[in-house]
């Protein structure tokens, strides 16, 4: 796994949602070791108006929060983010052959956008299941 690959990947945030997964083929402590790495240089502003927060990874999910920063009038919602983020991260997650592999192993990816005072948050959750029904 690529902790270079994960950040492109999700930098575009895991609130305790619990979803069933099968028992990991994956090394926790691996992961919970590239986490480590990406979290050095987190937060970070990864555009104009998103900060990515660190990162949390609970054993079976790994989760990703972005903050609006700075939020105007005219400019879309959390809820409005995350809806549009759903298509573009479920294309990139499950066509990219290590973070398929990590949701075949049992790892579910959780994005979250929040406003600076961690309001309209809202969650974008996918796993091995989105990717068996994506239409390519």
């Amino acid at each position: 796994m690529s902790a270079i690959r994960l950040s492109a990947v999700c930098a575009a945030g895991l609130l305790g949602v619990s979803i069933g997964a099968p028992a990991l083929a994956l090394d926790p402590s691996a992961i919970e070791h590239e986490v480590a790495g990406m979290n050095a240089s987190l937060p970070a502003m990864v555009s104009p108006v998103l900060r990515e927060e660190p990162i949390r990874f609970n054993g079976a999910e790994l989760d990703y929060t972005f903050t609006r920063v700075g939020h105007r009038a005219g400019e879309p919602s959390a809820p409005a983010m995350a809806a549009n983020a759903r298509r573009y991260l479920l294309q990139r997650l499950c066509d990219d052959p290590d973070t398929r592999q990590m949701m075949r192993d049992g790892i579910v990816f959780s994005f979250g956008y929040v406003d600076d005072a961690n309001v309209d948050a809202n969650r974008v959750l996918i796993n091995e299941s989105d990717c068996a029904v994506l239409v390519k």
